[in-house]
């Protein structure tokens, strides 16, 4: 009778252990919600272009975050996540390990690729290869290819990476999401580039991000397209500025003026002479 009771003890024991080590892993509350109440859930997958960070006095700054900004145009009905890192190309993105238990996940909605230009152009057939890889992790999800944009630095003019960008993602039918089409015909309007001529400026920042976004939801009216609702630009224009301050804390001499006004302009001209029914051809 004893050693009956002491086992009963003992199974009540570890199955309160085992109840505990459940309730204190960290998986986001997100992946917990039922699949019609949540969100739907973006990864982007790229480079310095998509998120930057710097240190100096063992202090981090971000100098891009391209996914905060985007989350915080779509708001609560998506939720954005990233993996980054300065220089990676699809083919380093493939033998990550961090990235690779990001993708494995198996429950994201939307996956956006963002190649390195330079290794693009060099070589197309390995960065198709490697799309084609990274696809099939992400088996389930939408997918979807960020053009990237120009730079003097660069040895290629725009033409010829939009072109080498669309038939990348048409490879995989992947569609293809025109930010460089947005820095190249808003170029004369705009300042996208910071001091270094590769990286976005702030202004880039947000061009890129809205341009995700008006993609992923063509119908988006974000406040500010109305007269008098600018709380959103407002909260947006306050995350740039702490990066803008980031950037002249490394020297960057380029700085952009930051406001509600400016940002609803920018989206109007994308509006405009992006999203317009020829773009919709191309990319679409």
């Amino acid at each position: 009778m004893y050693n009956i009771y002491m086992k009963n003890c003992i199974f009540w024991v570890f199955f309160l252990f085992a109840l505990l080590g459940c309730s204190i892993l960290k998986v986001p509350k997100i992946f917990n919600t039922p699949k019609e109440k949540r969100p739907k859930r973006i990864l982007l997958i790229g480079n310095s272009y998509v998120y930057l960070e710097n240190f100096k006095y063992s202090k981090k700054h971000v100098l891009n975050n391209s996914p905060e900004i985007l989350q915080l145009i779509l708001g609560n009905r998506y939720y954005v996540d990233y993996c980054a890192g300065r220089g990676f190309s699809f083919k380093k993105h493939f033998d990550s390990k961090i990235c690779f238990e990001k993708m494995k996940d198996e429950r994201w909605d939307i996956v956006i690729f963002q190649e390195d230009t330079r290794e693009m152009m060099r070589d197309y057939r390995e960065s198709s290869r490697y799309l084609g890889e990274l696809v099939n992790r992400t088996l389930g999800a939408k997918h979807f290819v960020m053009q990237n944009w120009n730079s003097p630095l660069y040895p290629f003019d725009y033409p010829r990476i939009r072109q080498r960008s669309i038939v990348l993602g048409q490879d995989y039918k992947t569609k293809h999401i025109p930010v460089g089409e947005t820095f190249e015909t808003l170029k004369e309007d705009f300042s996208f580039l910071s001091d270094d001529k590769m990286h976005p400026s702030v202004l880039g920042i947000y061009a890129s991000a809205y341009t995700i976004a008006k993609f992923i939801e063509p119908t988006l009216n974000l406040p500010g397209d109305s007269p008098g609702n600018y709380e959103l630009d407002l909260q947006v224009s306050n995350k740039l500025i702490v990066i803008e301050d980031n950037h002249q804390i490394f020297g960057d001499t380029h700085s952009d003026i930051v406001t509600p006004s400016i940002l609803s302009k920018m989206r109007q001209l994308i509006n405009q002479k992006v999203f317009n029914k020829k773009a919709q051809i191309i990319y679409k």
